[in-house]
This record gives structure tokens, sequence and C-alpha cells, in this order.
């Protein structure tokens, strides 16, 4: 497709990413907006922890349940698994 070399960094290896290909042929990889937030409360629901589980001082299970709302809403899911399942389907989360 498109050529992407470019100098590698002695730090890091060189990798093939499509970060320096045209805005245009860049994969989609948020393709339902999701923030980091929303997508790291998917990545721990897919791995089994439950609203409670995930609570901190900053952020209580109200907010982890409004946010699991507007995931599923962004993402057109009935439920949470859907949301989970859809997520992995599509490659966000592992």
């Amino acid at each position: 497709m498109y050529e992407t070399s470019r100098v590698c960094n002695r730090a890091y290896p060189c990798e093939m990413t499509d970060f320096y290909l045209p805005r245009k042929a860049r994969r989609d990889t948020r393709p339902y907006k999701l923030t980091r937030f929303q997508v790291d409360i998917l990545q721990r629901l897919a791995n089994g922890e439950r609203f409670k589980q995930m609570t901190t001082p900053k952020c209580d299970i109200a907010r982890i349940g409004q946010m699991a709302y507007e995931i599923r809403t962004k993402m057109g899911a009935e439920t949470t698994v859907e949301a989970v399942a859809i997520a992995l389907r599509i490659g966000i989360i592992e």
C-alpha cells in the first residue's frame, strides 16, 4: 500500500505503524469515539471485574455505571455484555 519507512530510534525498535500513512489511509482506531477511560472500563469488564471492584476514591460506582451506559449508547448495544462482545470483535480491547 504505502511505504512506511522512517529513521529508527535506538531506544525503541522500529515497528510498522500506520501513524506515518496519510490521514485517509489510516485505520480508524476509534470507530465509536470512546474515551480512554471508557476503553479501560470495557477492558476491565472483559477481564471479569464488576463495577464495585472498579471503584476508586475518585470514581464511585455511580460514575462507573454512567460510563457503562454511555458506552452502550455509543456502541448501540442493549447490554454491557453485548458492548464488550462488540469491542472484542472489532479489536478495541483484547
